[in-house]
């Protein structure tokens, strides 16, 4: 298993993470090339109330 270390220069904004040649990746792309994890998205609830309110259920 591959292991990030030490610190990873982080965009303030966007969370891009700058790499050893001084060129931005985003996040998911970054650990992709760097380790062996892998990314699978889907909608937390806060994100999909916020974005799709009409499609989700009122709490």
């Amino acid at each position: 298993v591959k292991t990030l270390r030490g610190i990873l220069p982080t965009c303030s904004y966007c969370k891009d993470i700058r790499d050893d040649n001084g060129e931005w990746h985003q996040l998911e792309e970054y650990i992709q090339l760097h380790s062996e994890a892998k990314f699978s998205h889907g909608i937390c609830d806060t994100c999909a109330e916020k974005h799709f309110p009409a499609y989700t259920p009122a709490r």
